[in-house]
């Protein structure tokens, strides 16, 4: 008969023990689960082992900027899991890929500019309950706002977008702004610090990022279990592995030291109104006078053009950020040029409205400091 020393026996205590922490440890570590089969990096597989964890109930998803629906959180539930729900999408064009790529399927799809003041009311719309399994948020800028709006809607898990340039306990949110679309810069949502800190004051918690530094979830606090338990900014965070030679995306150039009145221009044209068959090219004089007090351009490492967007019949947006000329030479204050915008009419016949203004690449639209645009009705038919 073998007899253990007391050495003996402390250290297969020890084993055990490290054994059960490693265990635990690999159980709370969700990055072991990712896998990617319509999502962009692995968080099909973490949303699957999330609701393995705590189960499901209405199998309902809500999930905005979407572009074609083809790669986003939700087309593996929809596509191979029979979930159902409501993807929503600002792009005219994709909303459009999406109706045909979902056809069959029991999701909704909407076409709507999201914003913090309407958000409540698309969700109210198209009766999305108050209590759904998954929310997930991508919109490249005003994130953080919209789920903060989205208090009274109590989803069980939420994935957001984060931007993880800003590592924890940096606290940093964007600022919120109607017009926003991402410009391709670091400048967009909200960093995990702050993310968490919102989560935490509408009932969440924060429990992992997908390893690229893109995604964060969050689960309900009241679901938490043994096997899902809250996780720090500083356990969860995953630096960014995209954009410029993978450590994230170009600082956005500043502009709090240049005044609002940089960025007025009058934006004037002749043409009122034009009619013309869907997918037919025309082109309208756009005459550009600077009003401001800095000649233009006044950011010299970033192109200048002249932009449009196209607004639907209720003034609302289908397609921001669409087409660009360049603006020629120096304008200095009090001066002006003409120039000629090309565009082709939508596919689908309807009233549009053909909305132009000037954009700084990478720093600002016009608009954003309160310039006036100028408004061409387009008929198609």
């Amino acid at each position: 008969m073998n007899i253990y020393s007391s050495f003996e026996i402390n250290r297969l205590i020890k084993q055990v023990n490290d054994l059960y922490n490693d265990l635990i440890s690999k159980r709370n570590n969700l990055n072991l689960y990712e896998k990617s089969i319509t999502s962009q990096n692995g968080e099909d597989g973490i949303i699957e082992e999330i609701f393995r964890r705590i189960g499901t109930t209405n199998k309902f998803f809500v999930e905005f900027g979407v572009q074609d629906g083809m790669q986003c959180n939700s087309a593996y539930l929809s596509v191979y899991n029979h979930w159902n729900g409501l993807l929503i999408e600002g792009d005219r064009d994709m909303y459009e890929r999406a109706l045909f790529n979902y056809q069959g399927k029991p999701v909704s799809i909407v076409n709507s500019f999201i914003t913090r003041d309407n958000i409540v009311s698309i969700f109210k719309e198209n009766e999305v309950p108050v209590e759904i399994d998954l929310l997930s948020i991508d919109i490249d800028g005003n994130d953080y706002w919209v789920w903060k709006s989205l208090e009274e809607y109590r989803p069980r898990v939420v994935i957001v977008e984060y931007n993880a340039s800003y590592a924890p306990p940096i606290e940093w949110i964007m600022e919120y702004n109607d017009y926003h679309v991402w410009d391709g810069t670091d400048h967009f949502g909200a960093s995990l610090t702050s993310y968490t800190k919102l989560a935490n004051e509408m009932g969440y918690s924060l429990i992992c990022t997908e390893s690229q530094g893109v995604n964060a979830f969050f689960v309900r606090t009241d679901l938490l279990t043994e096997t899902l338990s809250a996780r720090t900014p500083e356990e969860c965070y995953h630096p960014p592995k995209y954009g410029v030679f993978f450590g994230g995306h170009p600082k956005r150039t500043k502009t709090e030291n240049l005044p609002a009145s940089a960025f007025q221009a009058e934006i004037q044209t002749d043409v009122v109104e034009v009619t013309g068959p869907p997918g037919s090219m025309h082109a309208i004089e756009i005459n550009i006078k600077n009003i401001g007090n800095y000649s233009w351009p006044f950011i010299h490492d970033y192109p200048f053009h002249l932009g449009n967007h196209w607004l639907d019949d209720k003034k609302q947006t289908v397609l921001f950020n669409d087409a660009r000329i360049s603006i020629p030479g120096k304008i200095r204050p009090s001066a002006g040029t003409k120039l000629i915008f090309p565009f082709t009419c939508p596919i689908k016949p309807g009233v549009y409205y053909l909305e132009f203004d000037l954009v700084i690449e990478s720093v600002a639209w016009f608009r954003d400091f309160g310039s006036k645009t100028a408004e061409v009705k387009i008929v198609v038919e």
